[in-house]
């Protein structure tokens, strides 16, 4: 918590720990173990925690791992686990489906293509986010959420919202290094290594500049993609390249406060969220 102060943070969302991509996957008992974590870690300070559970929809009791975070440990909402699955899949489907019943968001990042999603629009209540702007499918995410911005949906009913972390862990694991996913975009917002590269930085303010015009604040919010373990230093200059970012934009105080604050807190449904402090 103090380093949560020291960073002028009011409210830290934090992820159950994911298995290591150079580790077999986890016997069955890993997601209750892992979420169990979580739910005491934060227990304390649920005024200033929230806890995203750990799914695999590749477990056979994924469904069950869903309601036993959310229903028995008050866990705030799903991180799917990163890799290579799709929307498609009947058991990812089912996870979504568990997520919109149970009124939780989720936080997904995978290989699949935007419009893969396209069948979750069924799901009325589903709130999903995908990391670095959507990358390495950048384009292709804004215009998928600029279908519900057509048909009239506020941005806070929208299926899509896009956040701004950077280097999350998952860019490290096989499923990533193809060509098939190597871009602009990815290399912009998947290597902390490149990341103070002009290269890097210039394409990072097209897509945020893009972002903003195409979506807007409303569906786009801050992440550090930081560890746990992650010091007051470098939470700070996680915020600060966005406001470096938003000062070259203009951007206006009230749409970084919508980014910084508002979009995730109606994404978790905890509007009086501010970032102010």
């Amino acid at each position: 918590m103090r380093k949560l102060d020291q960073a002028d943070i009011d409210l830290a969302v934090l992820l159950a720990p994911t298995p290591s991509r150079n580790r077999p996957l986890p016997d069955a008992t890993w997601p209750a173990n892992v979420n169990g974590w979580l739910a005491r870690l934060i227990s304390h300070h649920r005024d200033r925690l929230a806890g995203l559970a750990f799914v695999d929809p590749h477990y056979r009791d994924a469904l069950a791992h869903v309601r036993y975070a959310i229903e028995a440990l008050e866990l705030d909402g799903l991180a799917l686990a990163p890799g290579a699955w799709s929307p498609r899949d009947p058991r990812v489907t089912a996870v979504f489906a568990q997520a919109d019943a149970l009124g939780v968001p989720v936080l997904c990042q995978t290989t699949a293509r935007p419009h893969e999603f396209e069948s979750l629009r069924a799901f009325s209540r589903l709130r999903l986010t995908q990391p670095q702007l959507g990358a390495p499918w950048c384009d292709e995410a804004l215009a998928f959420g600029l279908v519900d911005r057509s048909r009239g949906v506020a941005p806070e009913d929208a299926l899509l919202r896009l956040d701004l972390s950077i280097a999350a862990p998952a860019f490290d694991s096989p499923a990533f290094d193809s060509p098939a996913v190597d871009s602009p975009a990815a290399r912009a917002f998947a290597s902390r290594a490149a990341f103070d590269s002009p290269a890097a930085r210039e394409h990072r303010l097209a897509l945020v500049a893009k972002a903003l015009a195409v979506i807007g604040p409303r569906s786009i919010q801050f992440g550090s993609g930081l560890q746990l373990t992650a010091s007051a230093a470098e939470l700070r200059g996680a915020r600060r390249w966005v406001n470096d970012v938003f000062d070259e934009l203009a951007v206006s105080e009230d749409n970084r406060e919508r980014v910084f604050a508002g979009t995730a807190g109606h994404w978790l449904m905890r509007d009086a969220v501010t970032s102010d402090r």
